[in-house]
């Protein structure tokens, strides 16, 4: 007797409006406080990417790639963290295409490095020591 196979369909994700609410809070933030990571914190608890939080991945990033080589965890979490920006930008209604380029990326930068590995020289003149840069 034949019998009749479903085809698996992909479901797509939905979103809660209080997470939808607090993605579009944050990418009005400023990238640079306490406040930015905890809410980043509570977002990808929200949408079950803490793992990929604690890799230093959130959905708010704007970055154009991921800051690690492949072979790191970080480097695929970034492209499953990206995939879920892109459903939480056409949940809001928005569209990647619109959005800005990060404030942390420099057009023509001599150093070849990425932003998010950048070093930056302390401004003080007591204190010369080189400290990473970071949110």
């Amino acid at each position: 007797m034949p019998v009749k196979t479903r085809i698996v369909k992909t479901r797509r994700r939905s979103f809660s409006p209080e997470a939808i609410a607090l993605f579009l809070e944050l990418e009005r933030m400023s990238r640079r406080n306490k406040t930015f990571r905890d809410k980043t914190h509570e977002l990808a608890r929200m949408l079950g990417l803490v793992y990929e939080w604690w890799n230093g991945n959130h959905v708010n990033d704007r970055a154009d790639g991921p800051c690690h080589p492949p072979g790191y965890a970080a480097f695929d979490n970034f492209f499953r963290v990206r995939a879920v920006r892109e459903e939480l930008l056409a949940a809001a209604g928005g569209s990647s295409a619109r959005r800005l380029p990060p404030p942390y990326t420099q057009t023509g930068r001599s150093s070849g490095i990425p932003a998010c590995t950048e070093r930056q020289r302390v401004t003080d003149r007591n204190d010369t020591r080189v400290r990473p840069r970071g949110p």
